[in-house]
């Protein structure tokens, strides 16, 4: 299994210096480049929120501790696998909510349900996203992210998220 350019299927997805209306995405070419068909499975290990530094704003906002950082509590996050790697939200794709599952395409634009709070996501694992996969590519998988704007928001300022997300392709049982 291929994730991007690398082989290793671990990628540590960090987000920093974002500000309240910030929005952006992250994505991965998956393939399958072994000889054997295989079935997809995903998981994020535990969260690591840094507070780096507490500006006045922050500690205004109700931020009364230099240990670990806020940002996990309000960046909105959705997980999903264009299969078509088209680079458009269509038929055949699916997102990952933070239970474990995965909601198929039904119309229209990724929907807001797509979009968890980070912290939602911690120690969530995905098994048999897609099985029985064939040499060649499984999609690739994309992260939007969002910073909502809001008043408390500012507990965020300076503070930064960091986890890992764990890509596996097992053999298939024939």
């Amino acid at each position: 299994m291929k994730v991007g350019d690398e082989d290793p299927c671990t990628e540590s997805i960090s987000f920093l210096n974002l500000a309240p209306g910030n929005s952006g995405s992250t994505s991965w070419l998956i393939q399958n480049v072994g000889s054997v068909d295989g079935d997809f499975n995903i998981s994020i290990s535990a969260i690591t929120s840094n507070e780096n530094t507490r500006y006045e704003m922050e500690i205004d906002a109700g931020d009364l501790s230099d240990v670990g950082g806020e940002l996990e509590d309000h960046l909105k996050v959705a997980i999903w696998m264009d299969k078509d790697t088209s680079g458009t939200w269509n038929d055949g794709d699916y997102y990952l909510e933070d239970d474990g599952n995965t909601v198929d395409y039904v119309s229209g634009a990724l929907p807001d349900e797509a979009y968890n709070i980070m912290d939602d996501y911690t120690s969530v694992s995905w098994t048999d996203v897609q099985t029985n996969l064939g040499l060649g590519n499984i999609g690739t998988l994309k992260i939007e992210y969002e910073l909502p704007d809001g008043a408390d928001i500012n507990e965020v300022q300076s503070d930064s998220c960091v986890f890992n997300m764990t890509f596996t392709l097992e053999q298939s049982t024939v």
